[in-house]
């Protein structure tokens, strides 16, 4: 329903038009009348009328310098003139302020209805017409959304892409960053559709930026991740075998990359998906959850190496992870031997190999919150019991002491 003001300063035509007219029938709900241009003004500026019959000459504020500062501020209400001057100007002053009608005093009414009738209708037809352009954009939004997965789909599988095509993925998928990270999610065949709806519900309840593309590629679901926004990628990972769970009991094992650029992004995936179903290689558990992780990086490296590294992942917290207790507890190796292995293999010893770990740690653990003092994050790394050697080796490792770096972070997250 519309909205209707009659301003005039003649009491007798103002409410003689009003009372002359049946509005509702006409598709009109509310009608305001106004003695002068102020109040015709302040009703247009709260009210926002459809239209207004108005007069020229009126206190406060003539019909036509109204109708010049409405469109000045492009208020959408369309103006009949209603005046007892005949003379040109006027005319000519009301077609360059885009008045729909000019009627001469006294009005006839038949005309006056006919005029809002011819308003009123086109009114109804660009609304329609707003309506069909916002559903039309609505769907094309979403066929560009569609193409882009589709796109992205091709891409990460191998599927040779034009070079405008790769400018459409970065545009429409957000994914101009500059370093990545995939994580895969493998259930049964009858499971796997459920992922989907799951991982939805996490990503909009937590407001995580960082996951920046969902999708579901034959028998898995992957996901793009930002490095930027400081997701710690294992946190993830339990939080989604957590939800999971809650909505049915979903057997899933997980896959995911090293830090990657996007033109790289074929590259891992097909790393992480080749490993994860490779035979015999069945993952580890993570710290605090259930969840079977595999990280392509590590079956580079033999299998005693494997398992050392993954025994100073889920053991980090262990201040003594020695080589001696390695080889005594892990691979039963001669030390000497595993040394050589590991430095061979690795390219650095055991315990550079170690530290790297620890600060890196460190770092995801200053970035996913501020909850930990420094000397809890050095506890939390295997370094607990010296916190001056930590902030030592921290800075060695990144530049900057704990403190500095996440000084760094929360700046730049404000």
């Amino acid at each position: 329903m519309k909205k209707l003001l009659i301003a005039d300063d003649e009491r007798i035509i103002r409410e003689g038009l009003y009372n002359s007219i049946d509005w509702r029938a006409m598709g009109i709900e509310q009608v305001f009348l106004a003695s002068n241009g102020k109040q015709a003004l302040d009703i247009i500026e709260t009210e926002h009328p459809d239209i207004a019959v108005v007069d020229i000459v009126m206190p406060e504020i003539t019909g036509l310098d109204l109708i010049s500062y409405c469109n000045q501020k492009v208020y959408g209400t369309k103006f009949i003139i209603i005046s007892g001057h005949s003379e040109f100007e006027f005319a000519q002053e009301a077609m360059r302020n885009k008045v729909v009608s000019y009627l001469l005093k006294p009005c006839d009414i038949d005309e006056i209805s006919q005029n809002l009738i011819n308003i009123l209708a086109e009114l109804e037809q660009k609304q329609a017409s707003e309506i069909t352009f916002k559903n039309m954009k609505s769907r094309i939004t979403h066929l560009a959304q569609v193409a882009s997965k589709q796109l992205l789909r091709d891409y990460l599988t191998g599927v040779e892409i034009d070079p405008e095509n790769l400018n459409i993925i970065h545009h429409l998928s957000d994914l101009e960053k500059p370093k990545y990270r995939l994580l895969l999610l493998f259930a049964t065949s009858d499971e796997h559709f459920c992922l989907n709806p799951i991982i939805h519900d996490l990503v909009t309840t937590s407001g995580s930026k960082g996951i920046m593309s969902v999708d579901v590629l034959h028998d898995h679901t992957v996901l793009i991740i930002n490095e930027d926004e400081g997701i710690e990628i294992e946190s993830l990972i339990r939080l989604i075998h957590l939800k999971s769970t809650e909505y049915v009991n979903l057997r899933i094992k997980f896959a995911y990359s090293d830090n990657c650029t996007f033109e790289n992004l074929p590259k891992y995936y097909k790393l992480t998906h080749d490993t994860a179903n490779t035979e015999n290689i069945s993952g580890t558990k993570i710290s605090g959850g259930d969840p079977v992780v595999i990280n392509p990086s590590l079956y580079i490296y033999s299998k005693p190496i494997r398992e050392a590294m993954n025994y100073v992942i889920d053991n980090l917290c262990d201040s003594s992870l020695s080589l001696k207790l390695i080889a005594q507890k892990v691979t039963y190796m001669h030390p000497d031997y595993l040394g050589k292995l590991f430095r061979k293999e690795y390219g650095k010893k055991y315990s550079d190999y170690l530290m790297t770990v620890r600060i890196k740690k460190a770092k995801q653990i200053i970035e996913s919150t501020e909850d930990f003092r420094i000397y809890e994050i050095a506890q939390q790394v295997g370094l607990g019991d010296n916190v001056n050697y930590f902030s030592r080796m921290f800075r060695k490792h990144t530049g900057l002491l704990p403190s500095e770096y996440r000084a760094k972070v929360t700046s730049k997250k404000t």
